[in-house]
């Protein structure tokens, strides 16, 4: 049971910093999108 709670931890600590990558990489795009349409 205990190897099983730390083995689903892991899973979700993969899962949130994969997230959080996708994340702050669409935040650049939005960000590089918003400067170049607002300098235009």
């Amino acid at each position: 049971m205990v190897s099983v709670k730390s083995g689903t931890r892991m899973w979700h600590a993969e899962f949130d910093s994969s997230r959080n990558a996708t994340a702050s990489i669409l935040d650049s795009l939005w960000w590089h999108y918003f400067l170049g349409t607002s300098i235009e």
